[in-house]
């Protein structure tokens, strides 16, 4: 099955005939390749996995000219997409089609196996597989309020809404605005919320959303926006367990404080000629605002979403007594 979702790309770039092998084997959607080749359905040629020059679409087009996949990689329980860490690389400007992407670590194989792998770091993931990607686990690219942040949370495009208008009246702070927009801040006591940044057109290169914005007052942070991964295979994607991206839940605050909004959800890109996520579990959920505090009693923080209840909100705060 095939996705049409935002977030998921799967479609064909045009790739360079002259890598193909001499004498090629010709294949469609319905006749596909022998063994281990791969249907390059643009040329209707069949190509061994090692020799697809590119993979990807626009600006999320990826050269593989001058890099040498290894043969299979299994991700770890946890890994980082700092420098240095295992099973990530970092590849020149020359590998995407533009520089416009930010920072980001790479990890290219021939196939590339996920069981149960939860993913930090400041940069984005991207996994090139030159013939398959399977996630039959748990992909974990979301942010957990006080514990961690997901891989590039807090895009530094974000704009940053206006604070509420009182700093000491209570007003609530609004929820992360990405593809859809944020929840705006309730209103204090003496103070009207602060309203939610616009939402932003479909993205053209990797970011994550945008943070949660703090309440008036004695307020806590707001929460955090979900990571940001690319994942980019010459042969297929199959999704069996989940992948989330989700935002954390608001902090809590002090005495007669404003509510902190909750965190907009991340980032997620598939490009594959197959892509089957049948059963599978993706989601990129907000998280819930936290509530505001009174005189004698602080706030409540926000929730975190729910994987097991992907389709329900995160809960925000309970309010002070």
């Amino acid at each position: 099955m095939k996705s049409m979702q935002p977030w998921i790309v799967c479609a064909f770039g045009a790739l360079q005939t002259a890598c193909l092998k001499p004498n090629p084997v010709h294949c469609s959607e319905i006749q596909p390749c022998d063994g281990e080749l791969i249907c390059h359905l643009p040329t209707n040629t069949c190509v061994a996995p090692e020799d697809l020059p590119e993979v990807g679409e626009g600006t999320f087009k990826i050269s593989l000219a001058d890099v040498l996949a290894v043969p299979a990689i299994t991700l770890p329980a946890q890994l980082s997409t700092e420098r240095g860490a295992p099973c990530i690389d970092f590849l020149p400007d020359s590998f995407w089609a533009t520089s416009a992407h930010p920072d980001r670590s790479v990890s290219v194989a021939v196939s590339i196996s996920i069981d149960r792998t939860v993913v930090t770091g400041s940069r984005p993931l991207v996994l090139v597989a030159t013939n398959s990607i399977t996630v039959t686990g748990d992909l974990d690219l979301s942010s957990r309020r006080q514990i961690r942040l997901g891989p590039a949370a807090n895009s530094p495009l974000c704009v940053t809404p206006r604070p509420p208008e009182q700093a000491e009246a209570g007003g609530g702070g609004p929820g992360g605005s990405f593809q859809t927009m944020g929840g705006d801040g309730g209103s204090g006591g003496n103070d009207v919320g602060a309203d939610a940044s616009a939402s932003v057109l479909l993205p053209t290169v990797l970011r994550a959303g945008c943070p949660g914005s703090r309440g008036a007052g004695q307020a806590g942070a707001g929460g955090d926006s979900g990571g940001v991964a690319y994942l980019a295979a010459g042969g297929s994607i199959t999704v069996t367990g989940w992948i989330s991206s989700s935002g954390s839940g608001g902090d809590l605050g002090g005495l007669a404080s404003g509510g902190s909004g909750g965190g907009s959800g991340g980032m997620i890109v598939f490009w594959a000629p197959s892509i089957e996520v049948a059963g599978a579990r993706i989601f990129v959920n907000g998280g819930g605002g936290a509530a505001g505090g009174d005189q004698d009693s602080p706030n409540d923080a926000g929730e975190d979403p729910n994987e097991d209840q992907p389709t329900t909100p995160a809960e925000g705060g309970s309010s002070g007594a």
